[in-house]
């Protein structure tokens, strides 16, 4: 209505102002974040594990969830800088970042240790083509790609595993990566490039990442915050690459594969050229990112630069050592640091309560609460009586059209009584019969008589 147009072209070309947009794109970004599984609309991705493995790759990887970031990346060269924005999405992105990260590391399930890093690398993801600037944009496609390749490769190595062991529970596998060597080719590739090792694409998106955030000015004073906030997220997405390609393929001290390992249905050559292709794709881009580079500034370019500084970046292997060098160091020593201490790290974990893990539960007590609320509400307005029936929806209907006549936005009204004397004699007319309805005794008669009004 603001704008005149529903084309999101040129809703962000020339975007509407005002407290009711403001409100309106606040709702707007509400929806996206639930659409892409962000706190606290989190819950009901790890619950969708059940579909078979193809899906999980379509959903969490390349397609549903990606739509609310999607819709965040269309509307941020327009509405970026509007009130509300940063606050919502960097506040819960970090928040996606850092408890879906910690939430991953203490899964046994190798198909929810993805789902967590899923919602984890959603609210990076997030953070990036929603914090405004090329040079964050830039970054937080490269990363939606580098994310999609990687994630649908997992997933699809996580159904072959399964269909050839039937589990997906590490605690149940060993000595898998000695069976099925291709399988562990494969992974350790997808693996590497979520761990963010060079020269995977994984690697690259990182560090346009730490290096957008570090001299982002579209951020302000939350730079150093978000810059913080991603390279301890980061630390949790190397502890769970690790534990993914530990828990599925090693050896874990134990003498001679498990029982389901020895038994396993070893997957046919094709099962492996999907995840393949995929895997080899995270490493060429990552040799070769000058074409991937091209596609995605067309699109960051669309954004207004923050500073003289922005919409200079080039997705490359090497920029020199630089502060994101060093971060990415610091983010895999710390990382394999932690996980190799693994057994005061499983303490702490198994100690330490967050609330992510029980967002369902909470889910859960707001839906049986609304139901509560509801049958004590319609006890008191519904008691069988249809006068007090009659009563609720003729008060509603009066009631709601006063208070907008009242404070709604209006001109200056020309007050007349009536336009014609037929007015008011159908006027009386009805008051007549409103007031004899409320009064009849015959239920027929009072039916016939709100028919009247």
């Amino acid at each position: 209505h603001a704008a005149g147009t529903f084309l999101l072209s040129e809703l962000v070309a020339a975007p509407p102002h005002g407290t009711a947009v403001a409100v309106a794109i606040v709702l707007v970004l509400v929806g996206a974040l639930s659409k892409s599984a962000i706190v606290p609309f989190h819950f009901w991705l790890p619950g969708a594990m059940a579909a078979p493995t193809p899906v999980s790759a379509y959903l969490h990887a390349a397609a549903m969830v990606k739509a609310g970031v999607y819709l965040i990346a269309r509307l941020a060269p327009g509405f970026a800088h509007s009130p509300g924005w940063h606050p919502t999405v960097i506040t819960l992105g970090l928040a996606t970042m850092l408890l879906a990260g910690w939430r991953a590391v203490r899964e046994y399930d190798l198909k929810l240790i993805l789902a967590f890093g899923t919602v984890s690398q959603l609210g990076f993801i997030t953070i990036m083509v929603g914090g405004g600037g090329q040079d964050m944009m830039l970054a937080g496609l490269a990363m939606l790609c580098a994310h999609a390749l990687f994630k649908a490769t997992l997933f699809m190595v996580v159904g072959v595993i399964d269909h050839a062991t039937g589990t997906r529970d590490i605690r149940r596998l060993a000595w898998l990566g000695s069976r099925v060597p291709g399988l562990l080719v494969i992974a350790a590739a997808a693996t590497a490039s979520m761990a963010a090792l060079p020269p995977f694409l994984g690697f690259i998106a990182k560090e346009a990442d730490f290096e957008a955030i570090a001299h982002s000015a579209s951020l302000g004073f939350w730079a150093p915050v978000v810059l913080a906030g991603v390279v301890t997220g980061s630390v949790f997405t190397t502890i769970y690459s690790l534990r993914f390609l530990w828990g599925a393929f090693a050896r874990k001290g134990f003498p001679s594969p498990t029982i389901l390992v020895s038994n396993l249905h070893r997957p046919k050559a094709t099962f492996l050229v999907a995840p393949a292709i995929l895997a080899a794709a995270g490493l060429l881009f990552g040799l070769a990112p000058g074409r991937l580079d091209d596609s995605l500034d067309d699109y960051a370019e669309t954004l207004p630069a923050a500073g003289a500084a922005d919409g200079h970046y080039t997705l490359t292997l090497w920029h020199g050592f630089n502060l994101p060098l060093l971060l990415s160091v610091l983010v895999l020593a710390l990382g394999a640091g932690l996980f190799f201490g693994r057994n005061r790290l499983h303490r702490v974990r198994d100690s330490t309560w967050l609330p992510l893990g029980n967002a369902d539960r909470i889910y859960d007590a707001v839906v049986r609460g609304a139901d509560v609320a509801s049958v004590r509400l319609t006890a008191v307005t519904q008691r069988g009586s249809i006068p007090a029936t009659q009563a609720v929806i003729l008060s509603t209907l009066v009631l709601l059209p006063m208070v907008v006549l009242t404070l709604g936005a209006r001109d200056h009204p020309d007050f007349r009584l009536w336009d014609s004397l037929v007015q008011p004699v159908v006027g009386l007319l009805m008051l007549g019969a409103a007031v004899a309805a409320t009064v009849m005794r015959n239920r027929l008669a009072a039916v016939l008589l709100v028919g009247i009004t």
